[in-house]
């Protein structure tokens, strides 16, 4: 017997949550012959109510490993039966998956794509290939440029297979899709294959983001794991000789680069090591470990960016390997970067790997190993300018394999760390990487020998729920969703229009306690300001974001800003929709949509002595004064 419950069964028939810790009350009983047995197969399933919070389990033998339930809610009553579950004992070797689980390469994968009649207003620009280095800040200041342009028609970028200054193109808009879904589409094609305009009509109509035409086809990119050949790895020693004796480590005065110093060092016998900075000073930590390992090193001043630096580095210092995990953020939404934080960005990464690349090309090196990012593979919001570095690095790598040098990158995922750059993300930290998660993963990805692997953790379990980026499409299972016609206009149609505010507003509610992490839009309350709710520029686009997707409008990126609580916004939504006739006539909400203020940007402190946004917004809608002590 058993009791189990959850908070909210969420409109399911009986909640799965709910079913499987009834389940896992069989290892109580004295159902199977041994340890190891798992749910294999049901037969003669009945549910007789749904929506349950809380069930009452009865669990009885019904034949070998074998059990039939019954479920009741707390009253008693009936809500399902199970006439015989049978359990079977899994083996330890099938629990081997056969990939690594946090392991991935961007694969292309075939696109079903029809050709369409070619639409107007269609803008395709293209990024030459030249040297793959020179140039590149110039084209992505250029790119930055159209991307913030306000013309709102659709934007095509082609780019060149195996040209690193598109590849860093194509991170600039990556991002920018995550910004502005659908308003731009990265195509990346020969000159010689470039589609045809019913080609390219398709492709937008398919809605993927980033494809890839071959011969006529067209490819989209997927994730897909990593092979897990640990079993087949060669023996430690043979594995630690591919380091070499000594080993350049970038960036060393960096969290992560002290982490990779030291674990060379303790785990592959590296016995030298070149550490590296700007500054050219290392902790007194790393001092500590590195000398109670016997190991010799040096700690150096020298900004890799500096193509002289760097060519009197390399006349100096003798070295087998480079491992570089240098770099910098300058985090801002697409309407706020300039060239100049692009090329801030782009100088530890870009510039800094490509001058060890030219400068070293005539080395025999080991291994030439660069920390990249997975932001230049998804495309996180926010971080355009460091999409497009570690892009380039990618294909940068890529570069140097076609000449037949050695490299790889490593575009990481989220490190659970408190210095260096993972102490400024504000990104979720529930799937980030442990240090020791993080430096398996990198034994296991140089194992490999593949050029570009990205090492990061991923939910896959929670993809059902929700949009899914186009890079993990591959990992859920297709569903066919129903098309409601007519959009949230025609279903409010139906709604009397006294109930139509606050039938938005719980709509509106809903997708701010989302973007904000509630579980609930209880603690929405409908006039408090958006910025003291806690809304930064990031989160005020998925906002808007998922309003566009939820109404059929295209709103504006300032929208939080310019209708700064959730019922101003209801009453924008309703005044978009239907105009004066949404509005309900007993609780009309006025809403200027002419309003000639903005503010751009904040110091740390409200001026003139105001404590709140909202006091703020009293401050100048009365016409006061802001210039305090």
């Amino acid at each position: 017997f058993a009791e189990v419950a959850v908070e909210d069964a969420g409109g399911f028939g009986l909640h799965p949550v709910l079913l499987d810790s009834a389940l896992h009350a069989i290892g109580a009983g004295d159902f199977v012959d041994g340890p190891g047995y798992l749910p294999f197969s049901w037969s003669g399933f009945s549910l007789a109510a749904v929506g349950a919070n809380a069930l009452r389990v009865r669990i009885t033998a019904a034949g070998s490993n074998s059990v039939s339930l019954a479920l009741a809610d707390t009253s008693g009553a009936p809500v399902a039966t199970v006439d015989s579950l049978v359990l079977r004992r899994l083996a330890p070797e099938a629990l081997r998956t056969g990939h690594h689980d946090s392991l991935f390469v961007a694969d292309w994968v075939p696109l079903a794509v029809t050709e369409a009649a070619p639409v107007d207003g269609i803008t395709v620009t293209e990024t030459t290939p030249g040297d793959p280095f020179a140039g590149l800040h110039e084209e992505l200041a250029r790119v930055l440029g159209l991307l913030q342009a306000e013309d709102g028609g659709p934007l095509v970028f082609v780019v060149r297979p195996g040209d690193p200054v598109g590849a860093a193109v194509s991170g600039l808009v990556r991002s920018a899709q995550a910004e502005e879904p659908g308003r731009f589409t990265v195509v990346e094609a020969e000159e010689s294959q470039a589609p045809s305009p019913e080609l390219l009509a398709g492709v937008l109509a398919s809605g993927e983001p980033y494809v890839a035409v071959r011969e006529g086809k067209v490819f989209a990119r997927r994730l897909a794991r990593v092979p897990d050949t640990a079993h087949e790895a060669q023996e430690a020693q043979e594995q630690d000789a591919a380091w070499g004796d000594t080993v350049l480590v970038t960036g060393a005065s960096g969290g992560l680069g002290s982490l990779v110093a030291v674990h060379l060092a303790a785990v592959h016998g590296v016995r030298r090591l070149v550490l590296a900075s700007r500054r050219g000073t290392v902790s007194a930590e790393l001092t500590g470990e590195l000398s109670a390992l016997g190991v010799e090193f040096e700690a150096v001043a020298c900004d890799v960016a500096d193509r002289d630096a760097v060519a009197e580095l390399l006349d100096r210092v003798p070295f087998d390997s480079v491992v570089h995990t240098a770099g910098v953020l300058d985090d801002g939404v697409l309407a706020s970067l300039t060239p100049e934080r692009i090329s801030t960005v782009l100088r530890p990464k870009a510039d800094a790997v490509w001058n060890l690349h030219e400068l070293t090309a005539d080395r025999a090196l080991n291994r030439f190993v660069v920390f990249s990012s997975a932001a230049g593979v998804f495309g996180n919001a926010g971080q355009a300018n460091y999409s497009a570095a570690n892009a380039f690095l990618d294909a940068l790598i890529l570069h140097r394999r076609s000449l037949g040098l050695p490299g790889q990158s490593l575009a990481w995922g989220l490190w659970d760390r408190q210095d260096g750059m993972a102490r400024q993300t504000t990104l979720d930290r529930s799937t980030a990487l442990s240090s020791q998660e993080g430096l398996r993963l990198l034994d296991a990805a140089t194992d490999t020998g593949l050029p570009v692997l990205v090492p990061i953790k991923l939910d896959l379990a929670a993809l059902n729920a929700g949009d899914v980026h186009p890079l993990l499409r591959g990992f859920v299972r297709s569903r066919v969703r129903r098309t409601v016609e007519g959009g949230l206009a025609a279903q409010l149609a139906s709604v009397p229009q006294a109930e139509r505010s606050r039938t938005v507003l719980d709509l509106v509610r809903r997708q701010v306690a989302v973007v904000l992490g509630h579980d609930t839009p209880n603690a929405i309350t409908p006039d408090r300001v958006f910025g003291d709710l806690g809304f930064d520029s990031l989160t005020a686009l998925e906002l808007r974001n998922r309003l566009n997707a939820v109404t059929g409008l295209r709103l504006p990126a300032t929208l939080v800003f310019d209708y700064p609580t959730a019922s101003v916004l209801a009453g924008y939504l309703l005044e978009e929709l239907f105009g004066g006739a949404g509005m309900a006539a007993a609780a009309p909400v006025v809403v200027r949509v002419d309003e000639p203020i903005a503010i751009v940007g904040m110091a740390c402190r409200f001026p003139g002595g105001v404590s709140s946004a909202e006091e703020l917004w009293r401050l100048v809608a009365g016409g006061g004064d802001g210039v305090g002590g």
